[in-house]
């Protein structure tokens, strides 16, 4: 039991909570990528030979693993965004990576060494799950922010179903966050009731792998989006008034992407040449804010807020990645191309967004070429740099209490520098 001030307080910061914590838009491993040869070499993984990248990026191509492998591994991420809006802060994002993919043991038969099973973890320094509800007005970034300090979790299954042929699925591991709050102002001493339940949201990925000569790889994946909600009803009662609320916004946005990658040895197998083509099914992106519906005593919703839609559009990338070997090195570099997807910004509405340049580069050392039971070991480092077109948006109405108004302006640059250890058997 509280008393009523205490009551009061208690439905304020819980509907402020509720107000703050939503609109996570962002998969950090698809916006830095997973693996630092991944990230060294543009991003492109449809049909990467790395086992450990390919369990978020294309299941198949994990057959490409003769063994089991196990990396461990470190990213850090520096906002340098004008402006830093509501969810671009300056403060880096730091996260570990661990990955497992293996072939699973069934028998000496021709199925030995066909079907491989793969895990990842990305879980961040400072928080589990770290994202920001911005009013509709507020500056905020698409796909960049802490929307990306967030636990990511995957598994996947790949089957080499022919010499030539990898089919593979998998899922990733999202929170969905519901609740309910119910609180009864007319009583000093009466009871209140705030639950808050964070359940699994599943976003699956499929791909197949086609290997028409070795070393020759062919991919496509499609890694469906993922659209959880944060769902809290509240419900109170003041001086025989009933007030019932309910709050319904994105706890996390991720876009559906279909990628088309290949990769290649094009110089004495010394120098391996990696490409691939995204669409970014973007155009059903929901805005980071949450509508709140308020219903009157006839159940009606005449004092609620809705947020306005986004509009916005498809968007595409590209990638191409190289790879070097000097003997016991490997020199690694790439570059990426990803098109804006959000609208000019001449409304209420201040969604950051600007077509993206990654300059990659990145490098591995063997330290142990493994043997008699000794696992191979090797070292990498891997750095890129996102450049963010620079913009300026002139509103269309006159809205002096608008951030963006008369004109914003925007851009800048994020930092990512990675590394790990890697073990294969």
């Amino acid at each position: 039991m509280r008393p009523r001030h205490g009551i009061i307080a208690c439905l304020c910061a819980a509907l402020a909570s509720v107000l703050i914590v939503s609109g996570a838009n962002a998969d950090p491993l698809d916006t830095y990528g997973l693996t630092s040869r991944v990230r060294g070499m543009g991003g492109a993984a449809a049909a990467t030979s790395d086992p450990l990248a390919s369990i978020l990026y294309n299941p198949a191509a994990m057959t490409a693993g003769d063994g089991p492998a196990l990396s461990l591994g470190v990213l850090t991420a520096i906002n340098r965004l004008t402006p830093t809006g509501v969810n671009g802060r300056r403060s880096p994002m730091v996260a570990y990576e661990l990955s497992l993919a293996s072939p699973l043991p069934l028998g000496p038969g021709s199925w030995r060494r066909r079907v491989h099973l793969g895990l990842t973890l990305l879980l961040p320094h400072d928080h589990i799950y770290d994202f920001d509800m911005p009013a509709v007005d507020d500056p905020a970034w698409v796909g960049l922010g802490s929307s990306s300090r967030r636990l990511v979790l995957g598994a996947s299954l790949g089957v080499r179903i022919l010499d030539s042929l990898s089919l593979g699925a998998g899922i990733t591991l999202l929170p969905i966050v519901t609740g309910r709050v119910d609180l009864d102002l007319t009583d000093p001493e009466g009871y209140d009731n705030v639950r808050v339940d964070v359940d699994p949201r599943l976003r699956p990925v499929a791909g197949i792998l086609y290997e028409p000569v070795p070393g020759w790889r062919l991919g496509l994946s499609y890694r469906m989006g993922n659209h959880a909600n944060i769902d809290l009803p509240v419900d109170a009662q003041a001086s025989g008034i009933d007030l019932s609320a309910r709050v319904l916004g994105p706890a996390d946005w991720t876009p559906s992407v279909l990628s088309l990658g290949a990769e290649l040895p094009v110089w004495r197998d010394r120098l391996t040449l990696s490409v691939q083509a995204d669409w970014r099914f973007t155009s059903g992106y929901r805005h980071l804010s949450s509508d709140v519906a308020l219903y009157d005593a006839d159940g009606t919703d005449g004092l609620g807020a809705r947020v306005p839609g986004a509009h916005f559009q498809d968007s595409v990338a590209g990638r191409l990645g190289m790879e070097w070997r000097l003997g016991r090195f490997l020199l690694r570099g790439g570059y990426a191309f990803v098109s804006r997807a959000a609208p000019e910004q001449t409304g209420r509405s201040n969604l950051l967004d600007a077509h993206r340049h990654h300059a990659t580069l990145g490098a591995a050392a063997e330290l142990l070429s493994g043997g008699g039971g000794v696992p191979r070991i090797s070292l990498s480092v891997d750095a890129q740099l996102l450049a963010l077109h620079g913009a300026v948006t002139e509103k269309a109405a006159y809205d002096p209490g608008n951030p963006g108004f008369p004109t914003l302006e925007s851009g800048g640059q994020v930092w990512v520098v990675g590394g790990g250890v890697e073990l294969g058997w």
